[in-house]
């Protein structure tokens, strides 16, 4: 195993369960990295919305800024 990823669906407007997706993907990362198992890769999924017609999707920065937060949370010791 190098890693392990998710994908909780298309057209997230919001990036709260996407961030929600990350925290739980970097707790079972941690949880594999316990048994000794070194991860390489963590695909967070996609699924960031975009405008098709009256949607108004956060910026991708919101989500990237809201992954990376999750991820820094999840490495501290």
């Amino acid at each position: 195993m190098i890693g392990i990823g998710c994908h909780i669906g298309s057209q997230l407007v919001e990036p709260a369960p996407f961030v929600a997706a990350v925290e739980r993907l970097a707790a079972l990362a941690g949880r594999i990295e316990q048994r000794e198992i070194r991860l390489r890769h963590l695909d967070l999924g996609g699924g960031i919305g975009i405008r098709y017609r009256d949607e108004t999707p956060r910026p991708p920065s919101e989500f990237v800024a809201g992954a990376l937060t999750a991820l820094a949370i999840a490495a501290a010791p």
